[in-house]
């Protein structure tokens, strides 16, 4: 807090004396014979020349200045400044660093603290040399259970450490080797068939180690595929084998052969389409069509024909004639085919009849227009379901009429009476339950 005091104090004292000089400069403007006089040249330039008269220019200084100032120097005591608001050192032991320098004399400081780069030791290490806090320059190892610095005579060494005090060893006394390895394991190699799974040391009980144990399995060989553009079937009879690439397990043994196929060059086959032949057709046969004698590819050579047996019509009777035996809707034309048989070509509609016109045959609720069809029947566009009727049920089905009687009835949204009927009982006398079709018809049965 007295630092920051004395701080402020100078800053504040600074600019009362920077705005006095100021203000001494600014009024000296106004005096006759320096007005329009504004810069530190300009001003020295005027006092020069009037060396004689009582005109003074001043120069700004402050406190903290340790130089000389217009022929004046400020004498302060950073020393006392410092020891007074308790920068007190100059120095600090070993393993340590000064802290909090005087701000007017960084040769001065508060206090010292431990250095960064200490390092804390925990067991089984311990420090070297001197500590601050607790800390220390570097760790050595204190080796717990390396108890001697040399290998007295019948012992042997079964470890040894780098301690504080230099190597020191852990001994036992000598004995025989013997060494075995754990189970699943066998100190030979694996045979010929199987695989090495893994390995281990062959180990004595001392802890000593000598040789190598090995785990062995039954060999199982790799799943290897064919190169891109192989295949593992041979080439067939169309193909020639470009290459062959044999797959072998890193066992040794070959796996399978990849082959890799090329199309044979194209030989033309030709032949006529099944019912024609490259012969013309022969007597007592006439031709009844042609086609290409080709190859697979595309290619033509020569011409296929179709044979039949030659035919004697009956009076009036003709080859091309053909058609219909009958007709819906009339006819426009007829003729007669070898065999006798009437061939009519028949109309596709009767007269004011429409193959567009679709619809109902008949309409629940009403229709909005109406069409004749091929047939003659009336075709309607049918309106939509209206709201049911009172006492009417939309989830109201069933049939209309039941033709051996109903166990209940509803009405549906039109008023309609809706039936569950009972079902068919046997046939009735003369009745037959193989006989179908139905019960009328438009053009006679």
């Amino acid at each position: 807090m007295k630092t920051k005091f004395r701080r402020t104090a100078i800053v504040v004292g600074a600019l009362i004396g920077a705005f006095g000089i100021f203000f001494s400069e600014a009024y000296a403007g106004k005096i006759s014979g320096l007005e329009g006089l504004s810069t530190p040249d300009t001003l020295q330039k005027a006092y020069q020349k009037n060396s004689q008269s009582s005109y003074q220019i001043a120069k700004v200084c402050f406190v903290t200045d340790t130089e000389d100032c217009s022929g004046y120097k400020f004498n302060i005591n950073n020393k006392a400044s410092c020891e007074k608001e308790g920068y007190k050192l100059t120095s600090c032991p070993e393993l340590m660093k000064p802290v909090n320098y005087c701000p007017y004399d960084r040769s001065f400081f508060e206090k010292c603290v431990c250095k960064d780069e200490l390092v804390s030791c925990s067991s089984p290490y311990q420090g070297v040399g001197p500590s601050c806090g607790g800390k220390f320059q570097s760790c050595c190892n204190t080796c717990p259970g390396y108890d001697y610095t040399t290998i007295p005579e019948g012992y042997e060494s079964i470890g040894s450490c780098n301690s504080c005090n230099g190597i020191k060893y852990k001994v036992q006394e000598k004995h025989e080797h013997s060494y075995t390895c754990p189970s699943g394991f066998q100190p030979e190699q694996c045979e010929k068939g199987y695989d090495v799974v893994s390995t281990t040391p062959k180990a004595c009980s001392c802890g000593e180690t000598s040789g190598t144990c090995y785990k062995c399995q039954i060999h199982v060989h790799e799943t290897l595929n064919c190169p891109a553009g192989f295949q593992t079937s041979p080439c067939g009879s169309n193909y020639n084998t470009e290459q062959t690439s044999k797959l072998t397990c890193k066992c040794g043994t070959t796996l399978k052969t990849c082959y890799k196929c090329v199309e044979k060059p194209h030989e033309h086959s030709y032949s006529c389409p099944s019912g024609y032949s490259t012969s013309r057709c022969g007597t007592g046969f006439k031709q009844v069509g042609t086609a290409s004698n080709s190859c697979s590819c595309g290619a033509t050579n020569g011409t296929c024909y179709k044979c039949e047996a030659a035919s004697t019509c009956v009076a009036g009777g003709s080859e091309s004639c053909s058609g219909s035996t009958s007709c819906s809707y009339g006819y426009t034309s007829s003729c007669k085919d070898c065999s006798g048989t009437i061939r009519y070509q028949c109309k596709s509609c009767v007269s004011g009849g429409s193959s567009s016109c679709t619809g109902s045959t008949s309409c629940s609720y009403g229709y909005t227009s109406s069409c004749k069809d091929c047939s003659g029947t009336t075709r309607y566009q049918c309106k939509s379901k209206p709201s049911c009727v009172s006492g009417g049920s939309s989830s109201c089905s069933g049939s209309t009429s039941c033709s051996y009687g109903y166990t209940s009835s509803c009405k549906d949204c039109s008023g309609t009476t809706r039936y569950q009927c009972k079902s068919k009982p046997s046939c009735v006398s003369g009745g037959s339950s193989s006989c179908s079709g139905s019960t009328s018809c438009s053009y006679g049965y």
